[in-house]
């Protein structure tokens, strides 16, 4: 992702701003624009992660039948089966309210379900 870069104006919570003014005073960044793009870089990569997870489940499912929990734990390499068993009982347009809503939001990806899947 070494295109060409483009001005972006957003507006963000302002702790996030202070994270990444740090991040740079600290070293670990070279810019706060640099931190931004490499947030959104991982954030493209972990959505193309979770649409190939989700492809990848349909598939099975469409052959084998419903994944179990302990299929979906194999196939999104989580080790949490409580997580994989709450993603499993969540319906389309279902709003999930977690510590941890990566591995979750991957989870319920992977289970093929539409939830808004919220860090608290």
């Amino acid at each position: 992702m070494s295109e060409r870069k483009a001005r972006l104006t957003v507006t963000v919570d302002g702790g996030l701003i202070e994270a990444g003014s740090r991040a740079v005073n600290s070293g670990r960044a070279d810019s706060l624009s640099g931190w931004v793009n490499q947030a959104l870089v991982e954030q493209v990569l972990r959505e193309r992660r979770r649409e190939a997870l989700s492809d990848a489940v349909a598939g099975y499912e469409a052959k084998h039948g419903v994944m179990t929990d302990l299929e979906l734990l194999g196939a999104s390499r989580s080790r949490d089966v409580v997580e994989a068993a709450l993603a499993l009982l969540t319906k389309d347009g279902d709003h999930l309210l977690t510590s941890d809503p990566h591995d979750l939001a991957a989870l319920v990806a992977a289970a093929g379900r539409h939830v808004d899947v919220i860090g608290i």
